[in-house]
């Protein structure tokens, strides 16, 4: 006899439902498809001065909150739907309400654009309420393709710096960089492109790759490894060191530990490694990362700017520093102190930008959207937070418009999603 019912079996889908799932699936191709790079060379002006309100907001968070409505209304029971968002996502439900209290900041007191709201952090909140609420069918599928869109990011990133051509321009702050040999992949920005393939990486790491076979998982890993370095995200490598070599000695001593070493795993690990380091010689020889090491040599003033970001928030009016400054105003006192391509802590822009009266429960709700997310997902992932937060907290990220957390956000989900409940039999 049956004791639960599997959600993954029920007999019938609404249209509503079936709706909502295609458009999650959309959503999610759009965000990995579509950087703002490629969209601004499509003719949207969706990082550059001009253009129309519509176009400044990316097409993932349209089509997911249009995905949030069919789901929302597909038993025609919207207050339903909101009961069980408010007794699973506690967190979640916080962060919505603290976002949408800096929204309301935002137009009312500081007449700043809404974009950087709805694309930073609306979007994760979407894709969090619609990718916990999926088929572990649905799910599978929309893994693999992150591991196809992922693995196509990174060949199109290595053929970029051996062939010196681009997919997309590179631009920052409405600037070309046409002298950047950094890659700018299907992601865009290069540091969007290091976060988003460091945290990948550290993912597949942690068992995040069980929709894949174990030897294309290891591939996965190394080309990974390689297109990081042409991205030139040298915190995101250095920190994907740091947390990966934890992360493996971790699981290395707990195999040993539990008496789970298999002589198979040991064999692949050794030639993956012997494999790893030929590569890395060959590279090597050839020159690969002799512009990968002039960044940590020649930082373009990054470290000043980390210095003069805490000059610039004591150049605050009081009242500034408690509710946020003119954006102009910022802008005017970056380019005072040289820091006009951003500031580079989203914690120290945030109070900038928004006033730490603001940044303090926005910052509380950010806390209770990432257990939420840990709690969605398998053990591991409090590290792979942790290396997300650790990474963004080195430049504007979070502080600006950017799909980081959104995409950051769906990998969790779908790669370390909790393992199907099987149905119980009796």
């Amino acid at each position: 006899m049956t004791l639960a019912p599997s959600i993954d079996i029920r007999a019938t889908r609404s249209f509503g439902e079936s709706a909502a799932g295609f458009l999650t699936a959309l959503s999610l191709a759009t965000l990995f498809l579509f950087s703002g790079l490629m969209l601004n060379a499509m003719g949207i002006a969706y990082d550059t001065s001009g253009g129309e309100l519509w176009q400044k907001i990316h097409p993932a968070s349209y089509v997911a909150f249009l995905a949030l409505a069919c789901l929302a209304f597909a038993r025609f029971s919207p207050g339903a739907f909101a009961d069980d968002v408010a007794r699973h996502h506690k967190g979640t439900l916080l962060f919505l309400a603290v976002s949408l209290l800096l929204l309301v900041h935002i137009v009312f007191f500081l007449h700043a654009p809404i974009a950087v709201i709805v694309d930073t952090f609306l979007l994760p909140v979407a894709l969090l309420l619609l990718l916990t609420r999926i088929s572990e069918r649905e799910a599978s599928g929309l893994a693999v393709f992150v591991h196809a869109a992922m693995t196509a990011n990174a060949l199109i990133a290595i053929f970029e710096f051996a062939t010196g051509e681009r997919l997309t321009p590179l631009v920052a702050g409405g600037v070309a960089l046409v002298t950047d040999w950094r890659s700018s992949g299907l992601l865009g920005h290069p540091l969007i492109n290091a976060l988003t393939s460091a945290v990948y990486t550290l993912i597949m790491i942690q068992g995040g790759g069980r929709d894949l076979r174990p030897v294309l998982r290891a591939g996965i890993v190394a080309l990974q490894l390689i297109a990081l370095v042409t991205f030139s995200g040298r915190v995101a490598t250095l920190m994907l060191i740091l947390f990966g070599g934890g992360a493996l000695a971790a699981q290395l001593w707990r195999a040993v530990r539990l008496r789970r070493l298999r002589p198979a795993r040991v064999a692949l690990f050794a030639a993956m490694t012997t494999a790893a380091i030929v590569g890395l010689i060959v590279l090597g020889v050839g020159g690969f990362f002799d512009l990968f090491a002039s960044r940590f040599e020649q930082d373009q003033g990054s470290a000043q700017a980390r210095v003069a970001m805490f000059e610039l928030v004591g150049q605050l009016p009081f009242f500034a520093f408690l509710f946020g400054s003119d954006p102009e105003h910022v802008a005017t006192l970056q380019r005072l102190d040289g820091i006009e391509f951003g500031i580079e802590s989203f914690w120290v822009a945030f109070v900038a930008f928004y006033g730490i009266a603001i940044s303090i429960p926005f910052f509380a709700g950010l806390a209770g959207f990432f257990l939420d997310l840990r709690r969605a997902t398998r053990w591991p992932s409090g590290w792979a937070i942790l290396f997300f937060l650790a990474v963004c907290s080195t430049s504007l990220s979070l502080a600006g418009k950017t799909t980081a957390l959104a995409l950051f956000a769906a990998m969790m989900l779908l790669l370390l999603r909790p393992p199907p409940v099987p149905e119980l039999e009796g």
